[in-house]
């Protein structure tokens, strides 16, 4: 009898005094926003799509046109350097003294330090590729479909998901079933079930009626996801507060089960922060860190490893103290962790997760105001080669009104010294230079200070005669509207798919609930060389509904296809859509809100490879 495919997100929901209102069946919820669902008393809520760091076009005055990817319209460059720059330093606060620490560019890149928001994906992102229905096999066939989890980080203050679910499947409905765990390991509530067509998508968000936590509140956990077909999913994480200037956001794709466990067993993690304060913004950053056994039977005992990159360097252990249940996770707040000896009161350096099974691990960095969330990279994602997709230097995006920047954590992949070299091109000048840093283990390239020009709107490449993993953090600094935060990462060269699945795009889609109204923007880059086209295919009204193209070359490596500008998409729709392409790709869905807009009103989610 073949076994059914098991998906699983792990969502650890800070749900808290809520209100669930109306009725909401989960296949009827196209979107990962509740436009008329309230979370309090005093706040309509809603789940805030993905966030856009795609923009149209991008413009070097006088006489230079080009194509921006930054999380909306276009980026205009004068010669005059209009452009904001952020404050050379990061201010670092120690918890037990009264001194204010100053650190140099090179360590400025903490919780938004080294924030950046890139249109990159990696193996590590998406679903493992099996057996995968087609129109080929009986009705009845059911594959062994990979697990899928997703764990998701807790925040400080309140915050609430919904998970948006696409059958990747170009011929079998699915049928989706989830259940919820606590982090007790103890099943919840009555779990959810949903029935979605070939390709389309559909939403359970736990903050209604039917979302699979009615009768809950302030609750944090998991959830395991079972189909017949194989899944892509996303996972949206929002304030509860509503709109202003602490308003905050952000997304990531699922975790699929390894094709080979051991690699799932020890997870790393390039950044973790404990009271960082970024000047250039004005926020003090925190890591919480969530991490959810991936098997099926057996608890597992996890330990994180802290490597601390500041004053006073060291390397610290904490063991969590009970094992995790299969299918359940843990939280793991980095600010309030007592129990490790000598743990200082300001940390910023890289982590590493073991346990005895598979885990999976999503870390939030939080601020007020500001919320970004990346996955932890299991060792075999790890290369000796990274590539980058977008960095910036005081890029101005006009479509929101604020200005990027850009960094990048490095870490080797067995925790050991290593000199690793970045190479920048310019897209606007074509320039290249390098720089080379040690990583013990880890290093930072913080294009806010350190880019080889100024503005700068390039790709780059790392290498390193060690395997590494990289974050990349897309910041902007403090404004009238507040800031903006997002996190990618780099990609190795195998990381290119012909296939690429997105759960959840926006054309003007307008949510009552924040008042925002949210777009969508696709970046993508040829991994590898070669001419080719990519195709997206866009479904929603329930069924396939048209196809647009690109050009990808060697010489012209990246395409955009953004929903925003798109006149031929209806407004006020949510789509999912399939990239398809001649040559391997990478893609990256970039979710904005409109101008003006207060809040971090921005997050990308990597597309679901096949």
């Amino acid at each position: 009898m073949a076994q059914k495919k098991i998906l699983g997100l792990l969502i650890a929901l800070a749900l808290l005094a809520i209100i669930l209102l109306g009725s909401s069946p989960i296949s009827a919820a196209p979107s990962a926003q509740a436009a008329t669902q309230t979370r309090t008393s005093t706040a309509t809520l809603t789940i805030t799509p993905t966030k856009t760091t795609v923009a149209a076009t991008a413009v070097v005055t006088p006489t230079k046109t080009f194509t921006a990817v930054p999380p909306t319209a276009t980026a205009v460059v004068t010669p005059t350097k209009t452009f904001t720059p952020l404050p050379a330093t990061a201010t670092r606060t120690s918890t037990p003294i009264t001194a204010t620490l100053t650190r140099t560019p090179t360590s400025a890149v903490a919780a938004t330090a080294t924030v950046t928001k890139t249109a990159t994906v990696t193996k590590t992102a998406t679903v493992i590729k099996t057996a995968t229905a087609t129109a080929t096999k009986a009705a009845t066939a059911t594959p062994t479909k990979p697990k899928v989890l997703a764990p998701r980080a807790a925040a400080p203050a309140a915050l609430s998901t919904a998970f948006t679910i696409q059958n990747m499947d170009a011929a079998t409905t699915a049928n989706v079933t989830g259940t919820f765990y606590g982090t007790d390991g103890n099943p919840v509530g009555a779990g959810v079930s949903s029935t979605i067509s070939p390709r389309l998508s559909a939403t359970i968000d736990q903050r209604v009626t039917g979302g699979g936590l009615d009768g809950q509140t302030n609750w944090q956990g998991s959830v395991v996801l079972s189909s017949n077909t194989q899944l892509a999913a996303v996972v949206n994480e929002y304030a509860q507060s509503g709109l202003g200037a602490n308003f905050r956001y952000d997304t990531y794709a699922g975790v699929a089960t390894p094709a080979n466990p051991d690699t799932a067993k020890t997870i790393l993690l390039p950044q973790l922060l404990k009271n960082v304060n970024d000047a250039a913004q004005g926020k003090t950053y925190n890591s919480t860190i969530a991490i959810q056994n991936m098997g099926t039977a057996a608890a597992s005992s996890v330990k994180v490893t802290y490597y601390n990159q500041w004053d006073p360097y060291g390397v610290y252990t904490y063991t969590v103290p009970s094992p995790i249940q299969a299918g359940s996770s843990v939280i793991i707040d980095v600010q309030t962790q007592t129990t490790i000896p000598a743990f200082p009161g300001t940390f910023y350096g890289p982590g590493l997760v073991t346990a005895d099974q598979p885990v999976a691990v999503i870390v939030n960095q939080n601020a007020e105001g500001l919320l970004t969330v990346y996955q932890g990279f299991p060792t075999d994602s790890a290369a000796s080669t990274l590539n980058f997709s977008q960095l910036l230097r005081n890029v101005n995006d006009l479509g929101q009104g604020v200005v990027w920047g850009t960094g990048i954590m490095v870490m080797t992949a067995n925790q050991s010294t290593a000199d690793v070299t970045i190479t920048y091109t310019n897209r606007w000048t074509g320039n290249s230079s390098s720089q080379t840093l040690t990583a013990n283990p880890a290093a930072t390239f913080d294009q806010r200070f350190t880019a080889p020009e100024d503005p700068f709107y390039g790709v780059a490449t790392i290498t390193s005669a060690t395997p590494i993993v990289a974050l990349v953090n897309m910041v902007t600094p403090y404004s009238g509207q507040g800031v903006r935060a997002s996190t990618n990462r780099g990609l190795t060269n195998s990381s290119g798919r012909q296939t690429v699945f997105l759960p959840q795009l926006y054309r003007s889609y307008y949510d009552s609930g924040s008042g925002i109204t949210w777009g969508t923007g696709v970046a993508g880059t040829l991994i590898g060389s070669g001419t080719g086209k990519v195709y997206i295919n866009y479904y929603y009204n329930g069924a396939w509904q048209r196809q647009v193209n690109a050009d990808i070359s060697t010489s012209s490596p990246t395409f955009i296809f953004d929903q925003r500008s798109d006149t031929a998409l209806p407004n006020n729709i949510t789509i999912s859509a399939v990239l398809t392409s001649t040559l391997p790709i990478v893609a990256s869905v970039n979710t904005v809100g409109g101008y003006g807009v207060l809040g971090d009103v921005a997050a990308t989610y990597i597309g679901v490879g096949q």
